[in-house]
């Protein structure tokens, strides 16, 4: 199958390969019930979804800063300082990607060079749960299966001071995320759950 054949229903949130839908890295979490969605709020999501979008002008150099709500400035300053602080140069932004062996789906926030090594970042403007481990491995998998790269999710806090969580344990967090998915899978396939 072609590239183009890979796409994204961004209503629906689905991925999708030629005809076949593909599970996403989230999905697989929240189905698996590693993701407690109690404690998700509308305005956590919106803050979320601002925070990433500022970023991501910040990235391309077309941040206009007089542009951005004083309720998230704080923690895209904590992001340009974070860039300084480590010399961080993504190059891959919030991409679309599948993995054509596993079958599922997802966006990675951020790849690039962070401190001079080739790494996996996942911005956060909340608490960094367990199940964040899970989360890069499998973005680990979708950027290059062949490589364990390092992995961090940058908790970006309202004080404007951040925080890099590493996560090291890169086989058993791809072990499990992978058994996550098979699971599920495994569960569809045989009539359990949706």
């Amino acid at each position: 199958m072609t590239e183009s054949a890979f796409t994204f229903d961004e209503t629906t949130h689905t991925f999708r390969l030629g005809s076949t839908v593909l599970l996403s890295i989230t999905q697989i979490l929240k189905e698996r019930g590693l993701i407690n969605t109690d404690y998700f709020t509308p305005e956590g999501r919106d803050r979320g979804k601002a925070v990433h979008d500022a970023c991501w002008f910040l990235d391309d150099g077309d941040l206009d800063w007089k542009s951005v709500d004083p309720r998230i400035l704080p923690r895209v300053k904590a992001y340009e300082r974070f860039k300084k602080d480590v010399d961080f140069k993504p190059d891959i932004i919030e991409k679309r990607l599948y993995d054509p062996v596993n079958l599922f789906a997802g966006i990675p926030d951020r790849v690039g060079m962070l401190a001079g090594r080739r790494s996996v970042v996942e911005l956060k403007t909340g608490v960094i749960s367990a199940w964040v481990k899970l989360q890069t491995a499998a973005q680990n998998i979708l950027v290059d299966p062949r490589v364990y790269f390092p992995r961090f999710a940058l908790q970006l806090k309202e004080d404007g001071t951040y925080t890099l969580h590493e996560f090291k344990d890169h086989i058993q967090d791809r072990q499990m995320f992978l058994a996550e998915l098979s699971c599920l899978k495994w569960r569809k396939h045989n009539g359990y759950g949706d």
